[in-house]
């Protein structure tokens, strides 16, 4: 079964969930020890019944080509580690080029290889988390525009915004955490990178690139 959920995860961290959006395009991972750990080579503990077969190891900007596609894991400041018993590995984001490039961030704070991502046509930018507060490995809204500004997409997509927050915090209303940072991301973009189209997609609504 596909299940969302699973594939963010795996985007977080080793990006698996880009085999189940590409298809069954060879996916590059950073994070050669965690691909083991989670075949059981090593005996860790990593995440079951995820489909690995067709997953590589790859060091990041070094591309795999998969028909039309070109595959590049690119790096991503996050922390290594997904609890005190999930899977640890190199967190990394993704550039898939094909008629149009597209930089997939996962969940990632500043880097400086921001500004070595090449052509990027549309920018997917986590903005935000899962609570009113962010730890390390992750970008508010002014950040977000920051890294824009860095990569200087011809679209940006605000991502990681509005999923969860803790159930205590919204007894009475939806906590405003929860709406508000795609708008401060929309006003960041004005200051941060105003040449930069900004597309905000609410869940289900898809948009279509013009390949042209």
């Amino acid at each position: 079964m596909d299940d969302p959920g699973r594939r963010e995860f795996l985007g977080n961290l080793m990006s698996a969930g880009a085999v189940a959006a590409l298809g069954r395009a060879p996916a590059a991972s950073a994070a050669e020890p965690a691909v083991r750990r989670r075949h059981g080579e090593q005996g860790g503990h990593g995440v079951a019944h995820a489909d690995l077969a067709d997953m590589v190891a790859q060091p990041p900007f070094q591309p795999v080509v998969q028909h039309a596609l070109e595959i590049r894991a690119v790096p991503a400041e996050h922390d290594r580690t997904r609890g005190p018993f999930g899977a640890s590995a190199d967190p990394v984001g993704y550039v898939v080029s094909g008629s149009k490039s597209v930089y997939f961030a996962g969940d990632t704070d500043l880097f400086d290889e921001m500004t070595e991502l090449g052509q990027v046509d549309v920018a997917l930018v986590p903005i935000s988390g899962w609570g009113p507060g962010l730890g390390t490995g992750h970008l508010d809204p002014p950040r977000a525009a920051e890294a824009v500004s860095r990569i200087r997409p011809g679209l940006a997509i605000p991502i990681h915004w509005g999923t969860y927050f803790p159930i205590h915090l919204g007894l009475r209303r939806v906590p405003s955490f929860v709406d508000v940072p795609p708008l401060e991301f929309v006003a960041a973009m004005r200051e941060a990178a105003p040449d930069v189209t900004v597309r905000v997609l609410r869940p289900g609504e898809a948009l279509e690139l013009d390949t042209a």
